[in-house]
């Protein structure tokens, strides 16, 4: 990053992440301790301190400083809120990487931020180290935790005439790798959905021509209609909520259960009305509509599992 031909000066950096709340679907605000070790004696003044490129708002409060063996080593209290981009094209089997970009305070020296090696008792990231062990995520599950230094480059030397703006820099990451439970995305959207296409179903199963099944069930088209616009309106407002959580420009895995549920609706309200003809179609006419209840759930599935196919 620096013109100087000086090697860089490396600062070991460690990180304590204590809570991780998601706000929305780009922005997570993260609280914890941050530290950093300088030697106590340099021939160069350095400012201490770090920086959260991709953080909306940041507050830091100074949590400690004091000598070890010749190190000055300082840490902060902070709370942040970043913004990033996840991918829920899978949703609700996704899993999101969140990571903590670290710059130096001083960012256009010749400064290179790693890992603070020593201050933890392992780096294996299955053990989550930097992590609170009593840590609570509300629909997360912590799968990893590690560092990695990436190489990165910028367009502009941010006003600092020493700052080689074309040049690679090295930069400190702390990734920490998230599952989805699915749980609540069970009890919020699958579970409403297929209640609907059961209750779909049962509708399909009352759409009669004969006299003695009109008897006992009382079918009739306008009674379809109405009951499959009800659960229409249903799934659009969930669909809807869905949209809202997750405020992406592309369509989820999720979304096409809906998909598929409002044609299926579609369907249903079709095979009423072209059963009740002068002159059904012989394939409706067939047993009183025994091939549209026979094919209901094969159809249904196959497209689910096209659908699954391909996205996974």
């Amino acid at each position: 990053m620096n013109e100087s031909k000086k090697p860089p000066f490396f600062v070991p950096t460690g990180l304590f992440i204590q809570s991780i709340e998601f706000l929305n679907a780009t922005n997570i605000t993260i609280s914890g301790y941050i530290w950093q070790r300088y030697p106590k004696h340099y021939e160069e003044i350095i400012e201490h301190g770090i920086i959260f490129p991709e953080a909306t708002q940041t507050a830091f409060t100074e949590a400690y400083e004091r000598e070890e063996g010749g190190e000055i080593v300082k840490g902060w209290y902070f709370e942040t809120t970043l913004r990033e981009t996840f991918d829920y094209s899978v949703y609700p089997f996704d899993r999101q990487l969140l990571w903590i970009r670290l710059w130096h305070k001083d960012f256009t020296k010749n400064i290179t931020l790693i890992p603070d090696f020593k201050s933890f008792d392992s780096l294996n990231p299955s053990t989550l180290p930097g992590i609170e062990r009593d840590f609570v995520l509300s629909e997360w599950n912590l799968s990893r935790a590690f560092f990695d230094i990436r190489v990165n480059k910028y367009n502009s030397n941010f006003g600092d005439i020493h700052f080689t703006s074309h040049d690679k820099s090295p930069e400190l990451y702390f990734n920490i790798e998230l599952s989805r439970s699915i749980l609540n995305p069970f009890i919020g959207h699958l579970f409403p959905l297929a209640v609907v296409l059961l209750m779909l179903y049962a509708l399909v199963l009352t759409i009669s021509r004969q006299e003695s099944s009109l008897a006992i069930t009382g079918f009739n088209v306008s009674t379809v209609i109405a009951a499959c616009s009800a659960l229409f309106f249903i799934l659009l407002i969930m669909h809807v909520q869905l949209r809202d959580e997750l405020a992406v420009n592309a369509i989820v895995y999720m979304e096409y259960f809906y998909l598929v549920s409002y044609i299926t609706i579609l369907m249903v309200t079709v095979n009423a009305v072209l059963l009740l003809q002068d002159t059904p179609m012989k394939m409706l006419a067939f047993k009183d509509n025994l091939i549209p209840k026979l094919i209901y759930w094969p159809i249904l599935l196959v497209w689910i599992f096209i659908i699954t196919a391909i996205l996974f």
